[in-house]
């Protein structure tokens, strides 16, 4: 009985690679990397795009320029954020705010691109002369440090005098327009 040595347990043995088991590991690494869907950071990555609509009544006139079918500035305006929207990397957001008085959210936050054009038909600028400051500092705070900022109107505004954020894009759909008062007469 004093000879008899008690092992604590069983003895740790190689684990024998086999072909098998290669094949099983690799295809857990295939399962988890389908599941993680990896992406590389500098390719196909999704945007919070934030677009600030001019919603003066001015984007209601049509434009008067030879060749032009006669369309408003706001239907100009959608089609070239329709354009912008289509750019967009595969699960994007949008996000559409309308200047104003108060600036109002048309669509959003972080809605699907395809969903905002619906919102784009309702929007319907009649505003009076306003401040287009509250609508860039409201677009500034949901865009965050990576989203894109764009803001569409028919006249540019003066860059020394209005307070535009670093990384806003201002897109201007308006042309000089005839004076029709002077041209009648």
């Amino acid at each position: 009985v004093a000879r008899l040595t008690h092992t604590p347990g069983r003895r740790r043995e190689r684990l024998p690679i086999t072909t098998t088991l290669i094949l099983e590991l690799l295809a857990a690494l295939v399962l988890a990397l389908a599941l993680a869907r990896p992406r590389v950071d500098s390719f196909d990555r999704a945007v919070h795009l934030v677009a600030v609509l001019d919603g003066s009544a001015s984007m209601s006139a049509r434009r008067l320029t030879s060749g032009d079918p006669g369309r408003t500035f706001r239907e100009l305006a959608i089609e070239a954020l329709d354009r912008r929207m289509k750019e967009l990397p595969q699960g994007s957001a949008v996000t559409l705010i309308e200047s104003g008085r108060r600036p109002a959210l048309l669509f959003g936050p972080q809605g699907h691109p395809a969903e905002a054009l619906a919102a784009l038909e309702r929007w319907s600028p009649q505003a009076v002369r306003h401040d287009f400051q509250p609508a860039w500092d409201l677009a500034d705070q949901l865009a965050e440090a990576s989203g894109r900022l764009i803001f569409l109107t028919d006249t540019i505004p003066e860059t020394e005098r209005a307070n535009l954020p670093a990384r806003i894009a201002v897109v201007s759909v308006g042309a000089p327009q005839p004076n029709l008062a002077t041209t009648a007469a």
